[in-house]
């Protein structure tokens, strides 16, 4: 799990980043990101009901993608604020699947 320093948990915070942020798609997510001034990274999750009516699923897709996080070095090097929106297709998706995408879209983002 990620800390509570790399954590968005404003809702207004989130919403703002939703409204104002760069948006990038990829399999699994969508992705809305903004440079901060903290110097170190921010993340929120998304997963609506519409990506799986269960609870048990949405929450392990919040876990995977946490996890991903932690393991990533790209994430902790990036003084960005995100938003990560699970699409339906992350319902399916392994850890090393999730990862993968994470890595491809953190190394385009910069």
């Amino acid at each position: 799990m990620l800390s509570r320093i790399n954590r968005l948990t404003s809702s207004s915070e989130i919403e703002n980043l939703k409204q104002t942020g760069d948006k990038l798609h990829t399999d699994y997510f969508i992705i809305v990101y903004s440079p901060n001034t903290l110097g170190h990274p921010r993340c929120a999750f998304v997963v609506s009901p519409k990506v799986s009516p269960l609870s048990v699923t949405r929450n392990r897709i919040k876990r995977l993608t946490s996890e991903a996080l932690r393991l990533s070095a790209g994430f902790k090097s990036a003084a960005k604020d995100f938003v990560f929106i699970a699409k339906r297709s992350a319902a399916g998706a392994s850890l090393s699947a999730i990862s993968a995408d994470i890595e491809f879209t953190l190394t385009k983002i910069g």
